[in-house]
């Protein structure tokens, strides 16, 4: 439940009635008032918001009980403003982190092209002045051209006019004599620019053609079960660490597979393993040797929930439970050892269990959630919740984009730590695996269950 996960504000300073655009805002709300908080006592123009120092009082906060107060939103150029103030509302780590949900979020309400250019003006209002905003603005602006995307996680967000207007910054610093930030700036775009895949790094997609290619005897048996664990851990990773989070982001809203690249890629994968998997388990014609293949996955699947791989360890299960495979003989045994794996996706309190399995995971790196799940989450509270507070759309709703950061952030996490993820790569069972292409369609594997196991029998 992600519905109390905010950003807490407390502020000394004196509350002020809004403009009457919150106005229904703080009438349907029968928890919180929702108010605006200022450090001066003047109203400013609207129009020069990124020219001002002090925007709070273009920002929208809830009034919880005992005085506490979280950010729910404001006009684009407040949010902007604020992100490149350097000044946290209080000292808590939740208001350190706006700039960095400002940044995962923001392309949700704004263009890089568009925000490009604000904090250019802003910088511009404040490039005469001693105080740290321009310093701030600059950094705040030169971590948009880090995460700015590039061709191979779905984007090419750097155009012409973007490269015109801030090597245009980058001679004004100079000019000015501000040569440090002025270079500092010039060597990101430099990289932006530059940027490109290492032709010799063999990306998981062709490293899986490959083995496809060379695939040899599928019998998995031969091998022990923590040793196909961690090979199946390895090319997860691989999958898993070169997804972008804004692809994350932009698939729970608009579903394109075209500009989220590389979680289609894993995506696809997840599909390919347990394809494969339930091919597999109804390969031989002997109940003993399915019987052997089962029992040899259902082992697999406990090293996988140990080493924090939640995602191949969903594909085996999957497998396994799917129509053409459960409605097999198995054991009696092994229909028991598979009860805690299927306990782990039980639904009830919107899958509780796996939800706290996962976050204990995460607590012991590496950890490689079920994506499903996450992308589950975020389409929720994208249909669920307004994008703005007003009806005329002006301001815009931070909340819903904390809540998505929140979602997000743990994934980041998860993706810092793949590299403890060391284990060497075995020839031999990467040849097995044969890429996980090598599989029956949905018809005909179902066709073979009844081959195996007429219908009535």
């Amino acid at each position: 439940d992600h519905s109390s996960e905010g950003v807490d504000v407390r502020s000394s300073s004196p509350t002020h009635s809004r403009r009457d655009s919150i106005s229904s805002v703080r009438s349907s709300s029968s928890d919180t008032s929702i108010t605006s908080t200022s450090t001066t006592a003047t109203a400013m123009d609207a129009q020069h918001l990124l020219e001002c120092e002090d925007v709070e009082y273009y920002l929208l906060f809830s009034e919880e009980a005992g005085g506490d107060h979280s950010l729910r939103g404001g006009v684009v150029d407040a949010l902007v403003a604020f992100a490149a103030s350097g000044r946290p509302l209080n000292k808590h780590e939740a208001d350190r982190l706006y700039s960095e949900a400002f940044l995962l979020t923001y392309r949700t309400f704004i263009s890089p092209q568009d925000l490009v250019k604000k904090l250019v003006r802003r910088h511009a209002a404040f490039s005469q002045e001693e105080g740290s905003i321009r310093h701030h603005t600059i950094s705040l602006l030169i971590m948009v051209i880090t995460e700015l995307r590039r061709p191979r996680n779905g984007g090419n967000e750097l155009n012409e006019d973007m490269l015109n207007t801030l090597l245009d910054l980058v001679f004004k610093l100079i000019s000015a004599g501000d040569v440090k930030l002025g270079m500092l700036l010039r060597q990101n775009i430099y990289h932006q620019i530059t940027a490109t895949e290492d032709p010799s790094e063999v990306t998981p997609s062709e490293l899986m053609r490959r083995y496809q290619a060379n695939k040899g005897n599928t019998d998995i048996t031969k091998f022990k079960a923590l040793q196909l664990a961690q090979q199946m851990a390895l090319i997860d990773s691989s999958f898993f660490k070169i997804v972008d989070v804004h692809e994350i982001l932009h698939w729970s809203i608009h579903s394109s597979e075209d500009d989220s690249p590389n979680l289609a890629a894993f995506t696809e994968h997840f599909n390919n393993v347990s394809n494969w998997c339930r091919t597999r388990l109804l390969e031989s014609d002997k109940e003993s040797e399915r019987e052997k293949v089962a029992r040899k996955l259902v082992k697999v699947m406990g090293h996988l929930r140990k080493m924090g791989d939640f995602s191949s360890l969903l594909a085996i299960l999957s497998a396994l439970d799917c129509a053409a495979v459960s409605r097999m003989p198995w054991s009696k045994s092994l229909q028991q050892s598979l009860e805690e794996h299927r306990r782990l996706m039980d639904n009830t309190q919107s899958f509780k269990y796996f939800r706290q399995t996962v976050a204990d995971a995460m607590k012991n790196p590496p950890c490689i959630p079920y994506l499903g799940l996450v992308l589950q989450d975020l389409t929720f509270l994208h249909i669920g919740n307004a994008k703005f507070l007003d009806e005329r759309k002006t301001e815009v709703n931070f909340f819903l984009r904390w809540r998505q950061f929140t979602l997000l952030n743990r994934v980041r996490e998860c993706l810092n730590k793949q590299h403890l993820y060391s284990y060497a790569w075995d020839k031999s069972i990467l040849t097995t695996f044969g890429g996980f292409k090598d599989y029956l369609g949905e018809e005909e594997l179902y066709q073979r269950s009844l081959q195996l196991k007429p219908r009535g029998s």
